[in-house]
């Protein structure tokens, strides 16, 4: 029997049972044919021969424990004598497992980060069902995950693909510290459905509701649910911290929940520290109400829904698709559409699963995956070098081969052996490429990082990190071992003891150079180009002069103003700026070049209360030699 099929046999026990079966059955009627011949009655003979086979049940046991057993304890022999081998050579040992780990580590380290940001589901009830809607078509921009927060409440009525649809907004606040110091945070402010559309559970307390969620707030004030991290790192875990009071952009919230450790938000890379009911923007903004129809006071958000059971995602665009015409031209402001851009925009149906494009998922996505193929490449030479040390070990080992076999040891056995070897090199090496994945993802974190955002990746390991970390270990294992374990079982002893070995070992030699040569000359050619991309861009005209001009970024969110009065604010501040001495213009815009915004690709208008823009006016785009194409 082959050693896979024994392997087989050992997670299959009511199959291995019904073999047995059928084999002693066999023997037992061989058994009584024999005495049947002999003269003895059907009756005689089959009681005859149940006697000498033995006790039926017992004997199948033994045959089974036999079959599984001798082989476990053969298999078990053969690790034993590979760990005594690589005992006997420790640095061979330490150069192979350092270089495996080298590998692995890598790859799990970048794994992590881009399952954590991309592809990690959310920690929630069948996230599979999940879907956003969002925008596409729009020129040669991305799509943007928002729509019109009344865009949302008319889907919400009229579509029939969705248990239910809520809404999302990442939001900045300031909040006031035990001392009064104003500190930023990111919140998400949600629609009164959204925690029960998602099934989350708080650890303490409640989440927001429908009832919070209303013009004017509750009768009993506004309620904020802060993050599992907030409540630690500012209240170290009390848990009377239920109805405490916080001073959010001036205004008094009672906490009334904590969200539980595993659910970090639906931005992956972005953890809000507190989540608020999405009318709370009417206090933040200054405005009267989220519904208002004016153009002027669209609020844009997310829109998370679930889908009915059976319904998928593209039964859910086909519905949409019916009445995006009518939805886009009644609830997104005239502008929009008369921007030749967005003239073709479309409403589109996509899975949530993994939650919202986050600021980092659309940034970071493209290098993670090119990064996450330059690994794998180091993976490669790793096990390529490997390789070649166990040729080597094998060459020198050929006489040892070559005595076995000659004294009888089955070629499967050796091969057996030489892959337990290369197994337990393997093993090792994940296990130490793990710890070193530990702490390089921590070391890679800082590079994800946004100036004006703080960073929440989860990084905790699950079972999708270990499967890929033991596959890993496989497939290194099986990529470096089999080729030298090939050639040992497949060599005859005169062959393993000729001269000419040596050639054949050279042979080999120089196919694996020439196989690290090829891969470290795509990586070297790739870092070249690279760096050549780099450093043209870095000659390339910014389409505005950056001498003599400095930004500042003031924390704006942390003023106690609201509406007309912070916009009075922003003008007297750049007047009084502007008449300092050796200053020639100043300006005050929501986003600067170079950010990553899509809204610096686009025109700006007059700075909107909540929106994006700069004072036309103000020598803005003038300071800094900015070409308008028109005015």
């Amino acid at each position: 029997m082959s050693w896979l099929a024994r392997l087989r046999n050992v997670f299959r026990p009511d199959a291995v049972s019904d073999e047995i079966d059928r084999e002693m059955d066999f023997h037992l009627a061989e058994r009584t044919d024999e005495l049947v011949a002999a003269g003895a009655s059907p009756e005689t003979a089959g009681r005859e021969a149940r006697r000498r086979f033995g006790r039926y049940a017992l004997q199948r046991e033994n045959t089974r424990d036999r079959d599984v057993l001798v082989w476990l304890e053969t298999l078990l022999a053969d690790f034993r004598y590979g760990l005594r081998g690589l005992r006997r050579n420790p640095v061979f040992c330490l150069s192979a497992v350092l270089t495996l780990a080298i590998g692995i580590g890598a790859n799990t380290a970048v794994f992590t980060l881009l399952h954590g940001l991309l592809l990690r589901s959310l920690p929630v009830a069948r996230a599979e069902e999940l879907a956003r809607i969002g925008l596409t078509n729009l020129g040669d921009g991305p799509p943007a995950p928002i729509i019109p927060y009344q865009m949302i409440q008319q889907l919400r009525r009229e579509q029939r693909s969705f248990i239910d649809l809520s809404a999302w907004r990442e939001q900045s606040v300031a909040v006031s510290d035990r001392d009064g110091m104003k500190r930023w945070h990111q919140a998400g402010l949600v629609s009164g459905n959204a925690f029960a559309l998602l099934g989350a559970q708080p650890r303490l307390g409640r989440l927001i509701d429908e009832s919070d969620d209303v013009p004017g707030g509750p009768v009993h004030g506004w309620p904020v649910v802060v993050s599992d991290g907030f409540w630690k790192d500012r209240f170290g875990g009390d848990p009377r911290v239920i109805g405490t009071s916080l001073e959010v952009s001036g205004t008094f919230v009672t906490i009334v929940g904590v969200t539980p450790p595993s659910f970090h938000g639906v931005w992956p890379g972005i953890e809000p520290k507190l989540y608020l009911p999405l009318q709370f923007l009417t206090v933040l903004q200054g405005r009267d109400d989220l519904n208002a129809p004016a153009p002027t006071s669209t609020v844009w958000c997310a829109a998370i829904g679930r889908l009915k059971p059976g319904v998928s995602h593209a039964d859910a665009n086909v519905e949409i698709g019916v009445s995006q015409t009518r939805l886009l031209r009644e609830f997104t402001p005239p502008a929009f559409l008369q921007n030749p851009r967005f003239s073709n925009a479309r409403l589109k149906v996509d899975s949530a699963r993994a939650g919202l494009p986050s600021f980092f998922a659309v940034m970071y996505s493209a290098p993670l995956y090119l990064m996450q193929g330059l690994v794998a490449v180091v993976l490669v030479l790793c096990c390529v070098n490997v390789s070649g040390l166990m040729m080597s070990k094998l060459h020198e080992r050929r006489h040892e081969f070559a005595v076995r076999t000659a004294i009888g040891a089955g070629r499967s056995r050796l091969v057996r052996q030489y892959i337990a070897e290369s197994f337990v090199i393997g093993v090792a090496g994940a296990a130490l490429g793990a710890a070193l994945a530990w702490y390089g993802t921590y070391w890679l974190v800082p590079f994800f990082r946004h100036p004006n955002m703080g960073t929440g990746l989860s990084l905790q390991p699950d079972h999708t990190v270990f499967v890929a970390t033991a596959a890993l270990a496989v497939a290194t294992t099986l990529f470096f071992g089999m080729w030298p374990a090939w050639r040992a079982g497949a060599s005859d002893p005169g062959t393993l003891l000729k001269s000419r070995t040596a050639a054949q070992r050279r042979t080999g030699g120089r196919a694996f150079v020439a196989v690290q040569v090829a891969l470290s000359l795509v990586l070297v050619v790739s870092a070249t180009l690279l760096s050549r991309s780099l450093i043209h861009l870095r000659g390339e005209p910014t389409g505005f002069d950056l001498d003599h001009v400095t930004i500042q970024t003031p924390p704006f969110h942390l003023l106690p103003q609201k509406g007309m009065a912070k916009l009075d604010l922003y003008q007297r501040m750049v007047d009084r700026i502007g008449q300092a001495q050796g200053v020639r213009a100043a300006a005050v815009t929501w986003f600067t070049p170079m950010t990553g915004s899509q809204v610096t690709r686009g025109c700006h208008s007059r700075l909107q209360l909540g929106g994006a823009g700069v004072f036309p006016d103000d020598g803005n785009l003038h300071h800094r030699g900015t070409r308008v194409r028109a005015a």
